[in-house]
């Protein structure tokens, strides 16, 4: 179950490192740090190490280098960037508990509206 979350989180970093919130750069960076947070407070330690982390800095700086969050870059095309909805979107996985991130049910809306 742990790997479902861990991977609609992924998706959910990939599209605010493409589209960003403060700057997409930030908001990249922000993603990193709830996704790992969150990780480590609902994940078992079998499932991180089966995710090759041996620390939640690991994680990040893993993540970081993953994401590119340095030179994340702006929506594409005719795209419009929504701050606001790259906010929530992160907002709504770090305020969720560990049954919504398990279970897979955060609101993950605004996730996909930050780049429209």
């Amino acid at each position: 179950m742990i790997k479902v979350t861990v991977s609609a989180l992924v998706v959910s970093m990939g599209l605010i490192g493409a589209c960003g919130g403060s700057s997409p750069q930030d908001e990249c960076n922000k993603f990193v740090s709830v996704y790992c947070n969150k990780l480590y407070e609902c994940a078992t330690p079998q499932a991180i190490a089966a995710l090759g982390y041996t620390s939640e800095s690991d994680c990040e700086a893993k993540q970081h280098t993953q994401y590119n969050c340095a030179n994340a870059s702006p929506c594409t095309g005719a795209q419009v960037y929504h701050g606001d909805k790259a906010d929530q979107c992160v907002s709504n996985y770090q305020n969720a508990t560990c049954g919504q991130i398990t279970g897979g049910t955060v609101d993950r809306t605004p996730c996909d509206q930050t780049c429209q």
